[in-house]
């Protein structure tokens, strides 16, 4: 990774996109209007892609990310309009995304997030609760090995009252695999009723996998209901012993193990 001659000395510079992806800067926009499911595939050379979802609707939106370039998702939710955006990377697979979502009052977004064992992931996801009762939501699993390497961000930002956000993450790391996980909920000055949750967890499968689980709270108001935990273990031997008691052996235990871990996908 290169050096960079920063202001106040030298410092490691991580760019924001792996070597070899480009940003060409051409843009594409989407309205969906009608009930059902609805694939969100780039076109060769697009970079970003809006997504407006009219008032009332009910949509399920599949993202299909292009693995040779970064790209920007702006999705803007109307009144009443309910979403579930479903991601789900292909395994060995390199993804690079920003994405921005506006949620408009009584409207519910959820985040359907899937990452199993994919190569480098990097996927930095804004939601802004921007009318009373809008709701958003956010589950999500992940796996690595070998050198895997994930980065997920996602920021729930309450910009009117009576707001709710609900942020989960739960993921496995085998091998040398690498993770960060970084939540932030942020509540802004006069808006009462607000309710934020969030929870990492995240299990350790070797000596050589780590992972950096970082949850934030921002809060600026009273009246709002707030919580925030992160969790790091290792596989409970007595568990582990159990089934290979029942003839499993230790390798066959240890992947039940992990597969009972991620599921079910959301847990409250």
């Amino acid at each position: 990774m290169p050096a960079k001659l920063l202001k106040y000395g030298l410092g490691v510079y991580a760019p924001e996109t792996p070597a070899g992806f480009v940003m060409p800067g051409k843009s594409d926009r989407l309205v969906i209007s009608a009930d059902g499911e609805t694939s969100l595939a780039f076109a060769p050379g697009v970079t970003e892609l809006t997504i407006e979802v009219v008032s009332g609707a009910r949509a399920t939106l599949i993202e299909e990310l292009p693995t040779d370039r970064a790209v920007t998702i702006r999705l803007a939710l109307a009144e009443e309009a309910v979403v579930t955006y479903v991601s789900d990377p292909e395994e060995g697979s390199t993804v690079v995304a920003k994405r921005e979502a506006t949620v408009a009052q009584y409207a519910a977004l959820t985040w359907s997030e899937s990452f199993r064992k994919t190569k480098f992931a990097r996927i930095n996801t804004v939601t802004t609760l921007a009318g009373e009762r809008a709701e958003v939501s956010s589950q999500t699993v992940f796996s690595g090995d070998n050198s895997n390497f994930i980065d997920l961000r996602h920021e729930a930002v309450h910009a009117a009252p009576r707001t709710s956000s609900d942020l989960w993450l739960r993921g496995v790391l085998d091998g040398s695999s690498r993770a960060i996980a970084r939540g932030l909920i942020r509540i802004g000055p006069g808006l009462p009723g607000c309710v934020g949750r969030q929870k990492e967890e995240i299990l350790l499968l070797s000596k050589q996998a780590s992972v950096a689980a970082l949850p934030d709270l921002e809060v600026a108001s009273h009246e709002v209901t707030c919580g925030h935990a992160a969790a790091i273990g290792r596989p409970d031997p007595e568990k582990l012993y159990y089934m290979e008691s029942r003839g499993l052996s230790r390798a066959e235990a240890i992947r039940l193990y992990a597969e009972g871990f991620l599921s079910p996908a959301h847990q409250t």
